[in-house]
């Protein structure tokens, strides 16, 4: 059963990965070989920054946390993003997402079309104020 609901995880974690990728996000961690857990997936989205995506998608109905786990309590980028060589604009967008075996295929693609409409309202926003 175990086994069953690891492979699940693998499984839709590999499905939002690739819509992330197709959104042009930096996966953090998942390098070839990096041995993660297999619910999580941490990444970035170009300019967009990570707690005004958090907060956008929460009234969306999606929880989901800015930073790396380590340093959630601390507004500054990730140190250990940091310490990656990971630059300090795109360590401030990190976000995190974990998934339950619970979670359904569906359940990602509702969040992917989600995420690429908050995506696209916040970078709009961003091109006008530069």
């Amino acid at each position: 059963k175990r086994l069953a609901a690891t492979s699940l995880l693998i499984g839709l974690r590999a499905q939002l990965e690739s819509g992330l990728r197709a959104m042009g996000a930096t996966l953090f961690g998942a390098g070839a070989g990096a041995e993660r857990l297999p619910n999580t997936v941490c990444f970035a989205l170009p300019d967009v920054d990570g707690e005004t995506l958090v907060a956008q998608l929460d009234r969306a109905g999606f929880a989901l946390a800015s930073g790396a786990a380590c340093s959630s309590a601390n507004p500054e980028p990730s140190h250990v993003l940091r310490a990656m060589g990971v630059a300090p604009e795109l360590a401030r967008g990190a976000v995190r997402i974990s998934l339950s075996y619970a979670n359904t295929s569906a359940q990602v693609n509702d969040f992917l079309t989600a995420l690429h409409s908050t995506m696209s309202r916040l970078q709009r926003l961003t091109a006008i104020a530069i």
